[in-house]
């Protein structure tokens, strides 16, 4: 979205962008819609980042309400990889005992 949407604020085609934004439920129309409104009514940028960032208040818990999943699912993947790890040494340990006494002695070192 922000890359339909900047070209068009960098011309100041500011119409443009509160249609666009109001057909859009992304996270950075609501915020540029905050930031539009206040625009109409004061000049002063201040003000605008203000409304901004209040807006950016309201939208962050909404995109952090998910985020421990991902410290969740990292942390069962890299357990997973540990597992994996144990498995192959206990293979390797079953073919090492169960291979021929005879063959043990007979190491061949040539690559």
């Amino acid at each position: 979205m922000w890359d339909v949407l900047h070209p068009m604020l960098e011309k100041g085609e500011f119409d443009k962008v509160r249609t666009v934004i109001s057909n859009d439920k992304s996270t950075i129309s609501q915020m540029l819609e905050m930031g539009l409104t206040r625009m109409g009514e004061v000049r002063r940028r201040e003000d605008i980042e203000i409304a901004m960032e209040e807006s950016m208040m309201e939208i962050i818990p909404q995109l952090e309400k998910r985020t421990p999943y991902v410290a969740l699912l990292s942390n069962i993947s890299t357990l997973f990889g540990l597992l994996g790890t144990i498995m192959g040494l206990i293979e390797a340990f079953t073919a090492v005992s169960n291979a021929n006494p005879a063959d043990k002695g007979n190491v061949n070192l040539s690559v």
